[in-house]
């Protein structure tokens, strides 16, 4: 079975990285806290991050970030956000 790709996007904050081909990325959470790191402008669109949704449960999906967050030392490639934070793209 294969299902067709949608893209998906977390809501965040977008400011201006520090080379031209980035930029600064804040955002939340499940539980309120506060994220960032600098991502590929290829990956927003429209002020949102392109993810990956890894998984979902009840109101919480796990998403997979096309970079790394600044305050997760390791595997600080994933964040569970709420569902109402992600936008599917049809």
């Amino acid at each position: 079975m294969t299902e067709e790709y949608k893209k998906v996007y977390l809501t965040c904050n977008v400011s201006e990285g520090q080379f031209s081909n980035e930029s600064a990325v804040s955002m939340e959470d499940y539980q309120g806290g506060k994220y960032s790191g600098f991502f590929n402008n290829n990956s927003i669109k429209d002020g949102k991050l392109e993810v990956k949704i890894w998984n979902e449960k009840e109101n919480l999906v796990l998403v997979g970030l096309p970079g790394r967050l600044l305050e997760v030392p390791g595997a600080g490639d994933y964040i569970t956000v709420k569902r109402e934070q992600i936008d599917i793209e049809n």
